[in-house]
């Protein structure tokens, strides 16, 4: 599997997991959840075929996603497992994006740069 398809895998993924993270321990805010998951998911369609921007602002997201997850690994304790999956899927999205972006611009004849 090409790094991007990885990229896009990890990015609907994490996007799933915050959508049914919010929804699951905060089911009074909808709208929380449609905000924190939308990005991930609009990002992942994209980033299926390649296109650098969209594999650039999948990692950006990840950042985001791993602070915001280590946060509430830290700060609340009764969604210490949820945020710790949040963390590991965000880790993971950041340097599947790194690689595929790494591999997006290396020379196609194999020359080393």
């Amino acid at each position: 599997m090409s790094p991007a398809r990885l990229t896009a895998l990890l990015a609907a993924a994490q996007g799933g997991w915050a959508l049914l993270w919010y929804l699951a321990w905060h089911p009074t805010a909808p709208l929380a959840a449609v905000a924190l998951a939308l990005p991930a998911l609009l990002c992942a369609r994209p980033a299926w075929r390649g296109a650098r921007l969209a594999l650039g602002l999948c990692g950006f997201l990840a950042i985001g996603y791993l602070a915001h997850g280590l946060t509430e690994l830290v700060a609340n304790p009764p969604e210490r497992i949820a945020a710790a999956i949040a963390s590991g899927l965000a880790l993971a999205l950041l340097m599947t994006a790194t690689h595929a972006l790494r591999a997006s611009s290396r020379p196609a004849t194999g020359a080393p740069t």
